[in-house]
């Protein structure tokens, strides 16, 4: 089956609704980048430490292999 535009918009709405909750979860100075320079979603805390958020959506598939999931 191959990818069509209605899985790349679930994609992108999926990644809304992410960045969305880290936004909402985040703590006052902590700097959230949506787009980041890393990744999709970059979470810098106020100690310095970072997250950088790959999102991926995955609706059609039945099972996944590691390297769909993870590095």
């Amino acid at each position: 089956m191959s990818r069509t535009a209605d899985y790349t918009i679930k994609g992108f709405l999926y990644q809304f609704n992410k960045a969305l909750l880290d936004l909402t979860n985040s703590d006052e100075g902590d700097l959230v980048t949506v787009e980041g320079i890393i990744e999709d979603v970059d979470i810098v805390k106020a100690d310095g430490s970072t997250s950088a958020i790959q999102c991926k959506y995955h609706e059609t598939k039945n099972s996944f292999t590691d390297s769909l999931i993870y590095k």
